[in-house]
C-alpha cells in the first residue's frame, strides 16, 4: 500500500543497492533503497531543527502565471544516548510537517474551466530504537516507529475537481533484531517484527456522496468511482540470515515469513455512473464552473443519445485476503583468485495468495471460453532466481575494479489484480445497463428493476474482472557490466552499463468482444441500431460474444518492457575544503506495454501494437553537484541538473469502437492538425489522418534545467553545542520546468503544459532552516 516516511534525523544513512545480485534481496523487480537509522551511543546527543518556507519568496507559476500561496513548515528534533555505558543505549526522533499549498486545476477538455484550490498536507513521524549489548556475542536491536499523513483535498491538476479525494495514512511497525556471534567464522541473525498500514480514500466533496458519475471521453465528473476506500495491511514477518565464513567462501543462508494481511472496504461502483461515446459541445454550459460541487444545478437532459450504458454495483464491498509469503536463500561469495570474486546464489520466493483469494465462487460459464469465468488455485510456486556477478581487482590494489553480474528478480501483482477476483467473484454484483434508445435513460436507467432483480444479477449483463487461469509473477531479468578507477588520492570515475527486460507484467484486456475483420478492431459492444452482424439477423442490446456479461477485465500476465542505458560518475571526496561530483547517464531504450490491469489498450485485438517507448524515457540526465567550506564556519553547495525531456501519453478523446476503459488512439473523426507550437515535440505524423492511429507517448517535454543553492553559517555556542543558519534557493535561475503536459491531440491546448505538483517543476522558490546540534 505504501512505505512509511522517517525523519531525516532519524536517518544514518542511505544505502542504494548497487549489488544487483545480492540473493538476499527479494521482491521487487527493480532498484532497492535502504534506510539505516540512526541509534544511541556513550555520549548524550540530540539536535533541534526548523525549515521554512513561504510563497514570499517565489517567483510566478509559469502555468497559473501569478504566484501561488504556498507554505512548508518542517520542525522536530532527536535525543540519544547511554542508559547503561557500553551496554544499554536509546535514539528516539520527532518531526512535524505542515504544508498549505494551492493546486491549479485545469482540465484538458474543459480549456475555458479553471479554479485554484487551497489544501494542507500534514504529516507526524516518530520513531525510538533502543539498543542492547547482551553479551560479547550477542546484541539486540528494537525499533519502533509511528507515521501519519492527511491532505483534505488532494485534487488533481488534469482531472475535474469534483473528483478530488481526501486522503489518509497512518502506519505503525515494530522491529526486532538479534545477532549472535557463533564462533569466529559463523554469525546468524534474526529478525521479527510487525508493521500495520492504513489507507483511506474518502470523498472530499460531501455533495458527490449522493449523485452518479458521467465518464465522457478524456472527462469524469462526479465523485471516484472507488471511493469511499479503506484498507489496512497488516504484516507480521520473522527472517533468519547465517553468515558463514569459510577459506575462501563467504556463505549467505536465510529465510523468511510474511504473515501478510489486507483488510478492509472498497466501494467500487457503488453509487453508478454513466458512459458517454462522446462529449457534447456545450459541456461548459452543462457543468459551470461555479457549480463544479453542486449536482443540483448540471444539466444532463438531452444526453441520452450519447450514453452507451449505466453501470452500478451493489453488495458487499468487504475484502478480506491473506497474502502469507515465503522465501529461502542460498550464497557464496567466493574469492577465486586473490584479484578475483564471484558471488553467485539462488533464491526462491512464493506469495501463496497473490492470486488465489479466498471466498470465490462464482464460476459461471463464459461462452468465448467454453468453460467457467472464474477459477480457483491459481498459484505460481515456481519463482526460483539464480544470480551470479564478479568483481575483478586488475590492478590488485583496489584503485581499478572491473564488475557485472546476472539475474533474475521476481516482483509480485499489484493488490488490485488480487482485490479484484475476490470482489467480483463473490462480493459484489456488478450491473451494467445498456441504453435502451427509449426516452429518459438518463433519469431512470435501471428500468424500474426491483432491489432483489438487481441484487441478484438478473436485470442486466455483468461487469468483471478476472485473474487469467494461467497468470505467473512478474520478474526482471537484470544485466549489468562496468568499472571503477580511481584518479588520485580523492578521485574516482565510474561507468556501468546496464540492460533488464521485464516479462509477465500485468495488463488486461476485454475477451468479451466480436472481432471485426473490416477494421481490425471490434465491433461497438453497443450497437447504435441494434445490428450485431456476427450474431445475424435481428436487434441486439449488447454485441459481445456472451451476453450475460458485458466489460471483462481479463487480467494477464503477458506485458513486457526493456531498458539499456549507461550511467558514469566522476566523484571527488572532500580535500582542500571541496567536494564534489558529476553524474550523467544515457538512455539508449525503454519501451514497454502498458502496465496495467485495466484494458488500456488502443485496440483488444492487437495488444503488441501499445509497445512503444516509456513515458519516463529521458534521453540525458546531467546533474553537477558541489560543496565548498568557506572561512567562518560558512559552507556553500549546489547542484545542477539538466534532463532532455521526458515523454507523456498522447491520445485521441472518443469512443470510436465503444470500449470505454481503452485509451485510445484511433482518429476517427477529421483529419487532426498538430498545432505548430507542439509539432516540434510530436514524434509522429503533423497531420493524423481519418481512420489513423496517434503514436503512443509520442509527445516530448521540454528540456529541464534547474539550479539548486544552499548556504550554511555554523556558530559555536558553548562545548559541543553548534547553531547552524541555512538557507536554500531552489531553481535559482527560475527555469521553466513542466512535468506535465495536454496530451489530448485533438483538443485546443494540445501539448501546452499543466502544473505539476512535483519539486522538480516549481518555479524558484526559497527556504530558511535551523539546526541546532548537542
Amino acid at each position: 500500500f505504501g512505505q512509511p516516511k522517517f525523519s531525516r534525523e532519524a536517518i544514518a544513512e542511505f544505502q542504494i543497492v548497487t549489488n544487483l545480485f545480492d540473493i538476499t534481496q527479494g521482491r521487487s523487480a527493480g532498484i532497492q533503497v535502504q534506510a539505516i537509522t540512526r541509534s544511541g551511543t556513550n555520549n548524550l546527543a540530540g539536535s533541534l531543527y526548523g525549515y521554512f518556507r513561504d510563497d514570499t519568496f517565489n517567483a510566478a507559476d509559469p502555468v497559473a502565471n501569478r504566484v501561488l500561496p504556498f507554505q512548508n513548515q518542517q520542525v522536530g528534533g532527536s535525543f540519544g544516548g547511554p542508559i547503561r555505558r557500553d551496554r544499554l543505549h536509546y535514539f528516539v526522533s520527532y518531526e512535524y510537517e505542515r504544508s498549505p499549498r494551492p493546486i491549479f486545476v485545469q482540465p484538458a477538455v474543459l480549456p475555458s474551466q479553471s479554479w485554484q484550490f487551497e489544501t494542507t498536507e500534514k504529516q507526524n513521524s516518530l520513531m525510538g530504537r533502543v539498543d542492547a549489548v547482551l553479551s560479547d556475542k550477542s546484541h539486540l536491536t528494537v525499533r519502533s516507529s509511528y507515521w501519519d499523513f492527511e491532505n483534505p483535498f488532494d485534487a488533481s491538476v488534469t482531472a475535474h475537481p469534483s473528483q478530488t479525494p481526501r486522503r489518509t495514512r497512518q502506519s505503525y511497525n515494530v522491529l526486532a533484531t538479534w545477532s549472535r556471534v557463533l564462533n569466529p567464522n559463523m554469525v546468524q541473525e534474526i529478525k521479527a517484527g510487525y508493521n500495520n498500514f492504513n489507507w483511506a480514500n474518502l470523498l472530499a466533496v460531501p455533495q458527490m456522496a449522493g449523485t452518479w458519475n458521467y465518464v465522457f471521453p478524456s472527462l469524469t465528473i462526479g465523485g471516484a468511482r472507488n471511493f469511499p476506500q479503506r484498507f489496512k495491511q497488516h504484516l507480521g514477518s520473522a527472517r533468519y540470515d547465517l553468515s558463514w565464513h569459510r577459506e575462501r567462501h563467504d556463505f549467505k543462508i536465510g529465510a523468511e515469513f510474511m504473515g501478510w494481511r489486507d483488510d478492509g472496504e472498497w466501494h467500487l461502483g457503488e453509487r453508478g455512473e454513466f458512459f458517454f461515446s462522446s462529449r457534447p459541445p456545450d459541456l461548459d454550459r452543462r457543468f459551470p464552473r461555479d457549480a463544479w460541487n453542486n449536482p443540483a444545478a448540471w444539466d444532463v437532459s438531452g444526453l441520452d443519445s450519447r450514453i452507451l450504458r449505466f453501470d452500478q454495483s451493489v453488495g458487499n464491498w468487504d475484502v478480506d485476503i491473506p497474502r502469507p509469503t515465503f522465501a529461502v536463500w542460498f550464497g557464496d561469495t567466493w574469492r577465486i583468485r586473490d584479484r578475483f570474486t564471484l558471488n553467485y546464489g539462488v533464491r526462491w520466493d512464493d506469495d501463496v495468495g497473490a492470486t488465489d483469494p479466498p471466498d470465490v465462487d462464482n464460476f459461471t460459464e463464459f461462452e468465448p471460453f467454453g468453460g467457467p469465468l472464474f477459477k480457483t488455485g491459481i498459484k505460481d510456486h515456481n519463482n526460483v532466481a539464480p544470480r551470479v556477478g564478479f568483481v575483478w581487482n586488475v590492478t590488485g590494489t583496489n584503485d581499478f575494479v572491473v564488475r557485472g553480474g546476472s539475474g533474475h528478480f521476481y516482483s509480485i501483482p499489484v493488490s488490485n489484480v488480487t482485490f479484484s477476483q475476490q470482489s467480483f467473484g463473490n462480493r459484489i454484483k456488478f450491473n451494467s445497463f445498456q441504453n435502451d434508445g427509449g426516452p429518459g435513460f438518463i433519469f431512470d436507467p435501471t428500468r424500474g428493476f426491483t432491489g432483489e432483480q438487481i441484487q441478484s444479477g438478473a436485470s442486466a449483463p455483468q461487469f468483471a474482472r478476472v485473474i487469467a487461469h494461467d497468470y505467473v509473477m512478474p520478474y526482471t531479468w537484470q544485466n549489468s557490466i562496468g568499472f571503477q578507477k580511481q584518479v588520485g588520492p580523492v578521485m574516482a570515475v565510474e561507468a556501468d552499463l546496464t540492460y533488464w527486460k521485464l516479462y509477465n507484467a500485468v495488463r488486461g484486456r476485454d475477451p468479451n468482444l466480436f472481432f471485426n475483420p473490416a477494421t481490425g478492431y471490434n465491433f461497438n459492444p453497443n450497437p447504435s441500431n441494434g445490428v450485431c452482424p456476427p450474431l445475424g439477423a435481428g436487434r441486439v442490446v449488447l454485441c459481445r460474444p456472451d451476453q450475460r456479461w458485458s466489460e471483462v477485465f481479463w487480467m494477464e500476465s503477458t506485458g513486457w518492457a526493456r531498458y539499456a542505458g549507461l550511467s558514469t560518475a566522476l566523484t571527488r571526496r572532500l580535500q582542500n575544503n571541496f567536494q564534489g561530483g558529476v553524474t550523467y547517464t544515457l538512455m539508449f531504450l525503454k519501451k514497454e506495454t502498458p502496465n496495467s490491469f485495466f484494458p488500456s489498450h488502443n485496440n483488444q485485438f492487437d495488444l503488441d501494437d501499445d509497445y512503444a517507448r516509456a513515458a519516463d524515457f529521458q534521453r540525458h540526465t546531467l546533474r553537477v553537484h558541489g560543496l565548498y567550506r568557506l572561512p567562518w564556519d560558512i559552507s556553500v553547495s549546489g547542484v545542477y541538473f539538466y534532463g532532455s525531456g521526458n515523454y507523456f501519453p498522447t491520445t485521441v478523446a472518443g469512443v470510436p469502437f465503444g470500449v470505454t476503459q481503452g485509451v485510445n488512439r484511433f482518429n476517427a473523426g477529421a483529419p487532426i492538425t498538430i498545432p505548430s507550437s507542439a509539432g516540434n515535440r510530436f514524434d509522429g505524423p503533423q497531420v493524423i489522418g481519418t481512420g489513423e492511429t496517434v503514436p503512443r507517448n509520442a509527445l516530448r517535454g521540454q528540456a529541464l534545467h534547474k539550479v539548486d543553492f544552499r548556504v550554511t553559517k555554523d556558530v559555536r555556542l558553548s562545548g559541543d553545542v553548534r547553531i547552524s543558519g541555512i538557507v536554500e534557493v531552489f531553481n535559482l535561475f527560475n527555469h521553466d520546468n513542466f512535468g506535465n503536459y495536454n496530451g489530448v491531440v485533438n483538443t485546443a491546448t494540445f501539448g501546452n503544459p499543466r502544473q505539476s505538483s512535483g519539486n522538480a517543476y516549481t518555479p524558484r522558490s526559497a527556504q530558511f532552516g535551523f539546526r541546532v546540534s548537542f
